[in-house]
């Protein structure tokens, strides 16, 4: 026997519980994917605008042709970080004894990966970097989840690609080639010579070691990682209005439920065992009859009108037994 014949054929209490049960365990389910799915959303939207961040500096930076960053002539080098060039600034005209500065071109990435290390550096829990497979420098190369969103991305032309692992969610914007770009990292021989004497490519290749970019094409990504919250911390972040709307769906659908077994699934059980008294009692007198309403003969309700009628036939049956009682035919 099929499940949905044997389903049938239970009583239409059990078979009215089973449907309560199912629609609760619906229920349960739709607002707890609901809550997940809000709250990777807000992580996605919380990545997209640190991507965004990230690309408005870059942008910039490659606009203005680079950034350039100061120090005084008697501080450690090192508090710049990467640079292109070294540009010494002249001493003060005040006084010749005073430290004057020098200035350190940084290009594009250089500029972002200074501000992506202080950002790693940093208490926010959103961290950001910018890499290609194509690389001048080695401290920039993709990590395994790099490489798959790259690879994802030229073979599908999506320009992003996101991936929940473990406690974090990662995702990547796709990083074009435009003219800015094309200016350090096109071919080898129109670099600017302080770039090509910093980075030398590959021998005898026009494309390799950050070069060989071509107009359009997918280089690299905007690569940021932010925190996932698992699913016991979503629901614990739920706002108020959350649970209000839980509780109102519930108790909406108990409410609507009671009322279907109050005013259907009951008085059909009860017709059911009035017409099952009648069929196999002995004394059609002792069977007790239902009330369901003052006056069932003009009630529009279906189970009043069946009820009515089910007492007439009873009426009529115990006319027709004391009938036969009485006068032996």
């Amino acid at each position: 026997m099929s499940p949905m014949r044997r389903l049938k054929r239970l009583k239409i209490m059990d078979q009215a519980w089973l449907i309560m049960i199912m629609i609760m365990a619906a229920l349960t389910s739709t607002f707890l994917f609901w809550a997940a799915d809000n709250s990777r959303n807000a992580e996605l939207a919380h990545s997209r605008t640190v991507a965004d961040m990230a690309d408005s500096l870059r942008n910039m930076v490659s606009k203005e042709g680079g950034l350039y960053v100061r120090r005084r002539a008697n501080e450690d080098v090192g508090k710049v970080g990467r640079y292109l060039g070294e540009y010494v600034g002249l001493p003060s005209p005040g006084d010749p004894d005073l430290p004057y500065y020098v200035f350190h071109q940084k290009n594009p990435f250089m500029a972002l990966a200074d501000y992506s290390d202080e950002v790693q550096h940093s208490p926010t829990s959103a961290k950001f970097r910018i890499t290609s497979d194509n690389f001048m420098n080695p401290a920039n190369q993709p990590d395994l989840f790099d490489l798959e969103a790259l690879g994802v991305m030229r073979e599908t032309g999506v320009t992003e690609y996101w991936k929940v692992k473990g406690n974090t969610l990662r995702y990547a914007r796709a990083l074009r080639a435009d003219k800015n770009c094309l200016a350090c990292h096109g071919r080898p021989e129109d670099a600017p010579a302080i770039v090509r004497m910093k980075y030398r490519g590959l021998e005898g290749h026009p494309r390799g070691g950050g070069y060989g970019y071509q107009l359009g094409e997918i280089v690299g990504v905007t690569s940021v990682t932010v925190p996932h919250n698992t699913f016991g911390v979503t629901l614990t972040r739920q706002s108020w209005g959350f649970w209000l709307s839980v509780m109102t769906v519930f108790g909406l659908t108990v409410f609507v439920f009671m009322q279907l077994m109050r005013g259907i699934v009951a008085p059909l059980s009860r017709l059911s065992r009035y017409a099952d008294d009648i069929a196999h009692s002995d004394d059609l007198c002792k069977v007790r009859q239902p009330r369901f309403d003052a006056d069932e003969a003009s009630s529009q309700n279906e189970i009043h009108q069946q009820s009515f009628a089910l007492k007439a036939l009873h009426e009529s049956m115990r006319s027709a037994v004391d009938h036969i009682t009485r006068h032996g035919h």
